[in-house]
């Protein structure tokens, strides 16, 4: 696993979902992400700090176990949520308090 990228729009997700104060602290901060074409040339500078001045959310480089750990640390939290794996989406309803997902058991392979 690698860093992931978080851009402003994602960030204010997370932000809205409650898992961006638990990213803070594993986050880069200070380094710009340098997008690369296939000959290894800088597409892009994207300067970290101005973003949430910006656009209003961090731009966010985290390694991705911190991410994923940030997440489900997130859902434990939250009574609401069942988090089910090996499980791929059957079907989904609005219901009064959310979104009701109906799943099956995903076919490995």
């Amino acid at each position: 696993m690698g860093r992931a990228p978080t851009s402003p729009n994602a960030s204010a997700i997370l932000r809205n979902l409650g898992v961006l104060e638990h990213l803070t602290p594993s986050r880069s901060a200070g380094s710009d992400p340098n997008p690369r074409a296939r000959d290894g040339a800088t597409l892009a500078l994207m300067p970290l700090e101005s973003a949430e001045k910006r656009w209003g959310a961090p731009y966010l480089v985290v390694h991705r176990a911190d991410l994923q750990r940030a997440l489900l640390e997130t859902v434990a939290r939250e009574g609401s949520i069942t988090l089910q794996t090996g499980a791929a989406v059957a079907g989904f309803a609005p219901s009064s308090d959310g979104v009701a997902v109906r799943s099956r058991k995903a076919r490995s392979g």
